[in-house]
């Protein structure tokens, strides 16, 4: 990819990805009932193509609430980890450390490790 079309294939993917995210989080809010705290937001740890963003989101805001009074649920944990390893052929750049683990930790299923991309 050039840098010439960085910024329009940026704003397309974050727009598709947000739209997914929001999807998938008003369904399992809905399925959850009124009782439950909202989930994470996915959104936020999606809005760059590079993982600079995603893995600076789970550094200081996920992984913090883990030891937290109200730690995110095995659901909502699962669901980040599976949305991070379905974008990660999208993502320019190796996947670092701290999201491999992480997706490796939580996604529910097929817990291999995501590739990376050049």
């Amino acid at each position: 990819m050039t840098a010439d079309c960085w910024l329009e294939e940026s704003a397309r993917l974050g727009a598709r990805w947000t739209e997914e995210a929001n999807l998938a989080s008003e369904e399992r809010f809905r399925s959850a009932g009124t009782n439950q705290p909202s989930p994470p937001s996915v959104c936020t740890a999606l809005g760059a193509a590079t993982w600079h963003g995603i893995r600076d989101h789970l550094r200081d805001r996920i992984l913090p609430r883990l030891g937290s009074e109200r730690p995110l649920s095995a659901e909502d944990l699962a669901t980040l980890a599976g949305v991070n390893r379905t974008i990660a052929p999208e993502i320019v750049g190796q996947v670092p450390f701290l999201v491999e683990d992480f997706i490796a930790t939580y996604a529910l299923s097929d817990r291999s490790r995501p590739d990376s991309v050049s």
